[in-house]
């Protein structure tokens, strides 16, 4: 196996890893969601607590590359362009986008989504 193909091996099987966690993650919460909803009185508060294998260290989605890092900032940032199952580039945040130049990108967003730096 070469050196590169090694790489996009390791990256697939980190996707998919990180995939199975976002899955798993969002099940969770949907079923506890779903059991709030119809075994607690409505106006009454509840405490929601998940365990998990560490603290994400930074809100900053830059600022590490580490599996907990990212399930953390997945549930709370949306990225411009997402990739499908097949792994393709899909529509995020933004609905189209075009290069129009070799540094310049257009983005078009969804309606109703605010950008900001």
């Amino acid at each position: 196996m070469t050196k590169l193909n090694h790489l996009n091996h390791s990256n697939s099987k980190i996707i998919k890893s990180l995939k199975s966690v976002k899955v798993l993650s969002g099940f969770l919460i949907a079923l506890c969601s779903i059991h709030f909803a119809f075994h607690s009185d409505p106006a009454q508060a509840v405490t929601f607590k998940v365990a998990n294998q560490g603290d994400a260290l930074s809100m900053d989605p830059h600022s590490l590359n580490e599996s907990l890092q990212l399930m953390v900032n997945s549930q709370v940032y949306e990225a411009l362009v997402m990739r499908d199952k097949d792994f393709k580039l899909a529509p995020g945040l933004a609905t189209t986008w075009k290069q129009s130049s070799p540094s310049v990108w257009h983005f078009d967003l969804r309606k109703n989504v605010k950008f900001h730096d």
